[in-house]
């Protein structure tokens, strides 16, 4: 048989062989490879901007909490139907210390409020600057860590230690913290209010009605909650007013 040298000389690079499967370009770069590349950059760019509205919606937090602790008198208006009393001309409602507190009437809602010092929105202000700091704190640990743990380190279970661990489990704590605290407070009533009050039946009348209050629950705290976020729409969020549209007056 004849012989067939098919040594190549040493340091002769081999040419890939183009095929309809891998195609090669010019610059050594097939198109599925820089399709990748591309998605990966826009991935990675859409991940930065995320991360810059992310923090800077929770300084904006911060900042208005802070803002908000430094407001003197601090006064939440307390809502409430037995409060509804459009026939009185000086509505108010007395505890049984007998301290009267005035009613601002509220036709849109069909209630009455009063105004209560807010002593449980100041806890809440509080509470919601130690959370966001506590947040930003294990954000920023979370990255030092994304940024030098090897991608190819894992546990004994064979899970990747390149994971967010403290955002993802204090971040749950919190907000189960957070929904806790805000089921015991639909549970039970400000302490700046007691349980029984009495309100006038009229102007013309010395005679009292008794009426014992109980909390609002998660309803009432929702309805609060979206009158806050969403009061300042106006006849957008309420609808219309009878009460504006017939020009009725309290007499």
């Amino acid at each position: 048989m004849p012989y067939t040298n098919k040594r190549q000389e040493i340091g002769t690079p081999i040419q890939p062989h183009p095929t309809d499967d891998n195609p090669v370009n010019s610059d050594n770069t097939s198109p599925r490879t820089r399709k990748e590349l591309v998605f990966a950059g826009v991935v990675i760019v859409l991940s930065f901007l995320l991360l810059l509205g992310v923090v800077a919606l929770q300084i904006t937090a911060i900042y208005f909490a802070s803002r908000g602790l430094q407001v003197q008198n601090f006064k939440v208006s307390w809502c409430s139907p037995a409060f509804y009393l459009p026939g009185s001309s000086n509505p108010v409602v007395e505890d049984v210390n007998c301290n009267q507190m005035q009613i601002h009437i509220n036709y849109t809602q069909g209630v009455g409020c009063i105004d209560l010092p807010g002593t449980r929105q100041q806890q809440w202000l509080i509470g919601t600057m130690a959370i966001v700091i506590a947040s930003l704190i294990f954000q920023t640990i979370d990255f030092i860590l994304l940024v030098l743990v090897n991608v190819d380190h894992k546990t004994f279970s064979g899970v990747k230690l390149k994971r967010p661990w403290f955002s993802i489990f204090i971040g749950l704590a919190l907000m189960l913290t957070v929904a806790g605290m805000s089921g015991i407070h639909s549970m039970s009533l400000p302490q700046e209010i007691n349980k029984t009050v009495f309100v006038p039946t009229n102007d013309n009348s010395p005679l009292f009605c008794k009426i014992t209050l109980v909390p609002e629950g998660l309803r009432g705290s929702i309805l609060g909650w979206t009158d806050g976020v969403f009061g300042s729409w106006g006849t957008i969020y309420f609808g219309s007013s009878t009460h504006d549209q017939l020009n009725i007056t309290s007499t």
